[in-house]
């Protein structure tokens, strides 16, 4: 069994040890809770954006369960001015344990310390294991056969991750040991004694691949030497090769045999793989579920031999969808997050039998688990009990965002699951905790903060002096101060009977199923084999001398340190993890809210770019800032050493003025998104173009925002002034990406860069060298002549424009826009027996506020008025826009707020010579359809005015049923027509099942 181990979850979210929350200071600032000024101030950068970003969070159904028991922490390290993090305890001979954390001081970087912890709580001062700083990984930590502690982290050297370790004596001296690995990046280890009292490290391994795809993570294990010169590590074994990521090692020893499990990338989903250590000894498959992401793995050995296994199991049947949830064909099925405990022995791989209303094998007592999992740990007690220490996500039922992850027992009985108790004043970050057995009990520890208790974001101001100084010298600007961050330990006595009694081993188990269901949802879709999609091979795009190749990725991904999410979506290092693996990304930007992040959780995100690094995958810097009535936009810089600006205290009216100011042109990009959406409506005007060079036209979480009426419009894209082909005609020089911004969708960023290397991808990001698809592996490519797409361009003959694609499936729609608007098109009826019209309600600022109540009724004599928006508002001095009997209607109250102007719209279908009745009081006017598309409708209110905007939507003739019958397509026009003076173009390609790409548009100057 596994007394006396540290039995880390291996997690890489461990690894954010790193970085973790800020430093600890004593004499800390007062628990700030909200106040009347906190809520006024939402809708900015630390609310995520009027109360609405959280609809990405991909929320989770809280289960009905009985309330965790309370579970008094007995121990509790903190102050001093580090933040602690990545707890790991061994049991020491004295009835005591070792703790050993990552600790992290602001301006400095990182440490390791070890110190005692006696059995009445008593904590010793620590041991420093580290000398100077350095980017460090989260420990490991076990006893040698001599009773000695062993400490085992990665370590950043150069320009890549090495494994150390130290040596602690009984004395407290430490010995230091040289590098254990070179070459490669290795990192995540984790180690245990062997029967004959070896220790044995497991850890992750970068192995370069024999094709295009450059390799991949592999679980490396080997035994640790040591003599009087020291201590080096044996011959290394490969036990986890998979063609995608094997991560999360864990090592733990039943009887005589020490085993290996990792999670491994197979297919189309992640597996937990047993490898036992013995000769000859078969590779086994525990969770062995296609339907399910299986992560994080955790061993322990049980007294009668048998292993035990517990992790995370996450069900999303639409991750890597495109299509938003909340549009027609929106891809809805299981969504739900288990820890998961199985058992292995003689007899084969069998379950804990379930409890009512869950799965079998899963652990019954938590409320609710995020996209993280639980990250589960696990020992066995000497009457064969597993214990499953892991996170659970704890949401405050107000409205200010607070939340956290407190940890939870369980431990298991003849009679089932035990009730689950939470160890008090535990919520912080979801990363793994610690678990060892000591004399017989239960420890347990896990890193906290106060991130539950703080009500509002709008707290910087409590800083300590320490983190201000460090922030001014930075040219940081903080909105948000979460620390102090401290390790929480708990000791639990498990009874000595429960129930019946007896050994868990004769709780109602049952044997494993082995399903093998649906593949998870693919972001190619059904073409997950196609090269251009795995990487295999990668489309190449010439001009003369010069190569450029084409990399897919994400430029918008939140993790759970963005508080409008509430705690439900991973920690960063999954987001790589499943980067690499799910969506095939080539390049990530975490670019989680800049007003939710204070220092140490800005640390820990640049600090991993460096981690996270690969020939296969290039991190980007990034955050995202919000503003209330500037929109909201993601910040992007060529390195770490970047500046975080919050907009907290910038005048909100002038935000993104400021904001584009305050960066270095030459190594910072801001990007719009949501630029339509009425509550997030970008203003163009104050896009500085030296560093707004791109537009994000398209989200896997909300839709396109490239026009009104366009395909897969956001139900959001509503603000006229806001929609991409806004700023196509208004000549604002940008390019087009799309993105996946919150949630588990995927989207992508197609950048022609000459290399993967950082500055190579940023300059042709400022080159606008891009173009914006739905699945990884569409390609469409426009030229003017022969500039690229994003480039400008001099035209003395007609310009000639070519467009060549290559899709995944035939081709349905190809359409070609001139100054936004649709000039050529294919696979598509030209002209619609009935107009499909878009109708929207302005009102000037100048008419505000209004001195009577606006009522306008809307009816056509032939055809159908739908109001797909309508708000149906029961406070009536709000503005409502709602169907009634034979028509819509529009009502503006003259006290109505004068901030929300947009997004009060209809949709007409009807023929052109149809007639529309507007009725506003006893006036009453009639125009045809035709003329309302050509003129528009102004009406009047005493000395205020009020206008009826109608724009055909251009994709109603989109013909489904139809198409080119063909998957590549290269196709020439010449433009004759083309009047002297500024023009553009840019095109956009449908394939048979709904997935699209855009290009960026050229700009063209005819002579």
């Amino acid at each position: 069994m596994s007394v006396g181990l540290h039995r880390r979850s291996p997690r890489r979210r461990a690894r954010a040890a790193l970085l973790l929350l800020p430093p600890l200071l004593l004499g800390v600032a007062p628990l700030l809770l909200p106040s009347a000024q906190d809520e006024g101030a939402r809708g900015r950068d630390g609310d995520g954006g009027g109360g609405g970003e959280g609809d990405g969070a991909d929320d989770l159904e809280a289960r009905d369960v009985p309330p965790p028991q309370p579970w008094p922490a007995f121990a509790r390290v903190e102050g001093g001015d580090r933040e602690r993090s990545a707890p790991c305890l061994v049991a020491s001979a004295d009835g005591g344990a070792w703790l050993v954390a990552h600790e992290w001081r602001a301006g400095e970087g990182d440490y390791l310390a070890a110190r005692r912890v006696a059995a009445d709580g008593r904590a010793e001062p620590p041991i420093e294991l580290t000398a100077a700083p350095a980017l460090r990984g989260a420990p490991c930590a076990a006893l040698d056969r001599g009773g000695r502690l062993h400490v085992f982290w990665s370590e950043l050297e150069g320009d890549g991750a090495r494994l150390r370790g130290a040596r602690v004596d009984a004395a407290g001296e430490v010995t230091a040991f040289a590098p254990l690995t070179a070459g490669a990046a290795a990192r995540d280890p984790d180690v245990a004694r062997a029967a004959d009292g070896t220790l044995w490290l497991a850890w992750e391994q970068w192995v370069a691949g024999s094709d295009a795809r450059g390799g991949s993570f592999d679980v490396h294990v080997a035994p640790l030497l040591e003599d009087e010169s020291g201590a080096r590590l044996g011959p290394a074994r490969a036990v986890g090769t998979s063609r995608g990521s094997d991560l999360d090692p864990a090592l733990a020893r039943a009887g005589e045999t020490l085993f290996v499990a990792w999670s491994s990338f197979v297919e189309r989903d992640y597996e937990v793989l047993l490898q036992p250590l013995v000769e000859g000894a078969p590779l086994e498959s525990i969770s062995a579920e296609s339907a399910a992401d299986d992560l994080h793995p955790a061993l322990a050995g049980a007294p009668d031999g048998a292993l035990w296994i517990a992790w995370d199991r996450l069900v999303d049947s639409a991750r890597g969808s495109s299509l938003p949830r909340d549009q027609p064909g929106g891809r809805r099925g299981e969504q739900s997050v288990h820890v998961r405990v199985a058992r292995r022995d003689g007899a084969g791989v069998t379950l804990p039998a379930a409890a009512p209303g869950w799965i079998d094998g899963a652990l019954p007592g938590a409320p609710l688990l995020g996209w993280g999992g639980g990250a589960p740990k696990l020992v066995v007690d000497a009457a064969g009990r597993p214990c499953v220490a892991y996170r659970y996500v704890l949401q405050s039922k107000s409205r200010d965002r607070r939340s956290g992850s407190p940890l939870l027992l369980q431990w298991l009985e003849a009679g089932g699951w035990s009730a689950a108790h939470e160890l008090a004043a535990s919520a912080g970050l979801g990363e793994c905790g610690a678990l060892a057995l000591v004399d017989g009990a239960v420890w347990a520890a896990a890193q906290a903060d106060r991130r539950f208790q703080i009500g509002s974001l709008w707290n910087g101001a409590a800083m300590p002096a320490l983190q201000k100084t460090v922030a001014k010298q930075r040219g940081d600007e903080y909105a948000t101060w979460i620390g102090p961050s401290a390790i929480a330990v708990g000791r639990m006595e498990l009874p000595a009977r429960v129930g019946e009694g007896g050994a868990a081993a004769t709780a109602p188990r049952v044997a494993r199923e082995v399903r093998r269901s649906t593949p998870h949802f693919h972001p190619a879709g059904e073409r997950a084999d196609d090269p251009y999609v795995t990487g295999a091979s990668r489309h190449v795009v010439a001009r003369g001398e010069q190569r450029f190749t084409v990399w897919y990725g994400d430029l918008h991904r939140h993790t759970s340190l963005s508080r409008c999410s509430r705690g439900i979506e991973p920690l960063p290092e999954d987001r790589y993890a499943f980067a690499r693996d799910v969506y095939g990304d080539d390049f990530l930007a975490i670019t989680d809210h800049a007003g939710h992040l204070d220092p140490g959780a800005w640390a820990r995100l640049t600090r991993l770019l460096a981690f996270e690094r690969t020939e296969t995958l290039l991190p980007l810097c990034g955050y995202e800032c919000s503003s209330r009535s500037q929109g909201h936009v993601n910040v992007l810089f060529a390195d770490a050493n970047a500046p975080l600006l919050s907009l907290a205290s910038q005048d909100d009216a002038n935000a993104l003025r400021w904001l584009c100011a305050q960066l270095p042109p030459e190594r910072a990009l801001v990007i719009p998104h949501t630029s339509a959406d009425p509550g997030r409506k970008v203003d163009f005007r104050q896009c500085d173009p030296r560093v707004t060079p791109l537009l994000e036209i398209y989200q896997s979480l909300r839709g396109s925002f490239e026009f009104d009426g366009c395909w897969r419009q956001s139900s959001r894209a509503l603000a006229n002034g806001g929609f991409a082909v806004d700023a196509v005609r208004e000549q604002r020089g940008v390019g087009f990406v799309a993105s996946s911004d919150h949630g588990s969708g995927a989207a992508y960023a197609g950048v022609l860069a000459e290399s993967l290397a950082p500055d190579a991808l940023f300059a042709a990001l400022r080159a606008r060298r891009t173009f914006a698809a739905t699945a990884r592996g569409l390609f469409v490519e426009l030229r003017v002549d022969d500039a690229l797409m994003g480039e400008s361009v001099r035209c003395a003959a007609p310009p000639r424009v070519r467009l060549v694609t290559r899709m995944l499936q035939p081709i349905q729609d190809v359409l070609l826009l001139r100054d936004g608007r649709p000039w050529r098109r294919l696979g598509r009826e030209r002209e619609p027996a009935q107009a499909d019209v878009a109708l929207e309600f302005v009102i000037p600022q100048r008419s505000l506020p209004l001195r009577a109540d606006l009522v306008v009724r809307l009816e056509v004599d032939a055809g159908r008025l739908v109001a797909p928006g309508a708000r149906r508002i029961s406070d009536p001095s709000q503005p409502s826009l709602a169907p009634i009997e034979g028509g819509v209607e529009f009502r503006w109250p003259k006290a109505a707020f004068a901030g929300d102007r947009d997004g009060y719209r209809l949709r007409l279908r009807a023929p052109r010579e149809a007639v529309v009745t507007v009725t506003q009081g006893t006036q009453v006017s009639r125009i045809a359809v035709a003329k309302l598309l050509a003129e528009g409708f102004t009406g009047r209110l005493r000395d205020s005015t009020w206008q009826l905007i109608a724009h055909e939507r251009h994709d109603t003739a989109v013909a489904e049923q139809k198409g080119l019958g063909v998957a590549e397509l290269v196709q020439e026009w010449v433009d004759d027509e083309v009047a002297p003076g500024p023009t553009s173009y840019y095109a956009r390609v449908i394939q048979a099942d709904g997935e699209t790409a855009w290009t960026s548009p050229i700009w063209v100057t005819r002579e």
